[in-house]
């Protein structure tokens, strides 16, 4: 690849999440490339985002989406940290041009006489507005899963033997309600009959990706007898 690998000063890249994760996990380096049947020196590549010292990007994103099968990880999720992190590298290593994209509206005179000081403040900050959101994307990949529910209230009471638990989760995340697995759609939306008994019902509804923590939300549901 034509740039070398650089650090990302104040966030961790992808390559450390995936050597956090394997190390959480109680896996080493060296299992690892056992079990996935990638080099050593490719997956201490990857761990390190030293993207230039694998084969080609096929390869690595290869590797990578076979990595993330390993450790639990959503691959799509990682191949897009990926893409966001090559594009961020490569951005930092052509600032010149990165300049002069964000000073479109200076002109170019202008923004040669501006002071050296000025011109390094600028592009600091523009790195660091770069870096930052890389840091949401990754935090928002490791973090647990958005889950909303519609329906029903909590400490609802009803008279009925059923009723229809909906919601919104977030589209690659893992659904159970009751620790049955359940289907939502493209959007994410989901609707999901669950049978009563008398008395108090606690419904439980966990959301959680492959890798990370779950998002549970209960409700409570009393059934009284119908008079």
């Amino acid at each position: 690849m034509a740039f070398q690998n650089k650090s990302l000063p104040g966030v961790h890249t992808l390559g450390e999440r995936l050597a956090a994760v394997r190390t959480e996990a109680g896996i080493s380096l060296e299992q690892a490339a056992e079990d996935t049947r990638i080099q050593i020196n490719y997956l201490a590549a990857l761990e390190k985002s030293a993207y230039h010292l694998l084969p080609s990007e096929v390869y690595t994103r290869s590797f990578l989406k076979k990595y993330a099968d390993f450790l639990e990880l959503n691959p799509a999720s990682v191949i897009r940290l990926y893409e966001k992190e090559i594009t961020l590298l490569e951005k930092s290593q052509r600032p010149t041009s990165r300049l002069v994209q964000i000073s479109l509206n200076l002109s170019r005179r202008y923004f040669l006489i501006l002071p050296k000081l000025f011109r390094r403040l600028l592009l600091g900050a523009i790195i660091i507005a770069c870096f930052s959101y890389l840091g949401y994307i990754l935090y928002d990949a490791f973090s647990a899963p958005e889950l909303v529910i519609w329906e029903p209230n909590d400490n609802l009471i009803t008279t009925d033997r059923s009723l229809e638990v909906a919601g919104r989760v977030e589209s690659d995340a893992l659904l159970r309600i009751n620790n049955q697995e359940i289907f939502s759609d493209q959007n994410g939306e989901f609707r999901e009959v669950v049978n009563l008994q008398d008395g108090l019902n606690v419904i439980e509804i966990e959301a959680r990706k492959k890798r990370g923590p779950a998002t549970v939300i209960q409700r409570r549901v009393l059934v009284n007898k119908p008079i």
